[in-house]
C-alpha cells in the first residue's frame, strides 16, 4: 500500500436498521426500484450512507430502506457536527424534491441560530397573511435570499425591525384575501425601512381594495412603491415626502 495515503475515518457495515433515524424532510422517503434492482445483481451496496454522530441520515436514506426491506447490510460514515453542514452543501444543494423550509428545518437542526429565527418566524401565524419568501427577506433586510437558504449562508440582519413590519402586513391584510404578493411586500418594506412616512396613512392607502389590487399588478416592487407613494403624496401640502433609490436600490427619503 502507499505509503502516501492517508485514513480520514472509517465505515462501519450493520444490519441493524433501526440504530439509524432520518431527519424531519426525510422522513418520507421509501425504498427505490433500481436500487432494489441493483441490490439483487449485486448484493450490497458500495457506496456507504453517511450520518451525524446521532446516526440520523444525512445522505442514502434511500439505500438505507432499501437494504433493510432486502436484509441487506448497510455500509456507513460518520461526520461530525460540523462536517455535517459541508455534507447539506455538498451533496444536497441541488436537489430539486428538497422544499424551501427543509433547507431551514437542516440547518436549524444543526444550530444557527439564524435558522432558528428564520424556523420560528416560518411556523408562527405570520405565514397565514405573510409569504414565505417575504419572511426571509423582512428577517434578512434585503431581497433574494432563496440561494442564500439553500446555501446554508442565511442572516439575519440584526439592525432591522422586523417584527413592527411583519404586524404592519398582517394589519393590511386583514383587509384582503390571501397573502401580500412578494412585490407588494417588498414595496411595504422598503418603504418602512424609509422610517419617514406616517404609517397611519400608508395603512389606511393600503387598506383600499383597488389601490391594492392595483398595486398587486404592477411588475416590480420599484413601480409599486411608485404608485403607492404617489396615492401618499396625493392631496398633501405638507409633510410631503419626496424619495430615491440609491444604488443598492434602498429607498431614501430626500430631506
Amino acid at each position: 500500500m502507499d505509503n502516501n495515503f492517508k485514513e480520514i475515518g472509517k465505515i462501519y457495515e450493520t444490519k441493524n436498521y433501526d440504530a439509524f433515524s432520518f431527519l424531519h424532510f426525510n422522513r418520507n422517503a421509501k425504498p427505490r426500484k433500481d436500487l432494489l434492482d441493483a441490490l439483487e445483481k449485486y448484493g450490497r451496496f458500495f457506496e456507504p450512507i453517511i450520518v451525524n454522530e446521532d446516526l440520523e441520515v444525512l445522505d442514502g436514506q434511500h439505500r438505507l430502506l432499501s437494504a433493510e426491506l432486502k436484509g441487506r447490510p448497510i455500509s456507513f460514515y460518520i461526520v461530525d457536527r460540523n462536517t455535517a453542514q459541508q455534507v447539506i452543501k455538498s451533496v444536497n444543494t441541488e436537489r430539486k424534491n428538497w422544499s424551501m423550509r427543509e433547507y431551514v428545518d437542516f440547518y436549524a437542526r444543526l444550530g444557527d441560530e439564524n435558522y432558528l429565527i428564520l424556523k420560528r418566524n416560518l411556523e408562527s401565524d405570520l405565514s397565514k397573511k405573510i409569504l414565505d419568501s417575504a419572511i426571509q427577506e423582512v428577517l434578512a433586510g434585503r431581497t433574494g435570499q432563496a440561494k442564500k437558504v439553500r446555501s446554508g449562508v442565511y442572516k439575519i440582519d440584526r439592525s432591522e425591525r422586523p417584527q413592527e413590519i411583519f404586524e404592519f402586513i398582517v394589519r393590511v391584510m386583514g383587509h384582503h384575501k390571501g397573502k401580500m404578493s412578494i412585490r407588494v411586500s417588498r414595496a411595504v418594506h422598503l418603504i418602512l425601512k424609509g422610517r419617514a412616512v406616517d404609517e397611519e396613512r400608508l395603512y389606511s392607502i393600503l387598506r383600499d381594495s383597488n389601490i391594492y389590487e392595483t398595486s398587486r399588478g404592477l411588475m416590480n416592487e420599484r413601480k409599486v412603491v411608485d404608485y403607492i407613494m404617489s396615492e401618499y403624496n396625493k392631496g398633501l401640502t405638507t409633510n410631503y415626502i419626496e424619495y430615491y433609490f440609491d444604488k443598492r436600490g434602498s429607498f431614501q427619503v430626500i430631506k
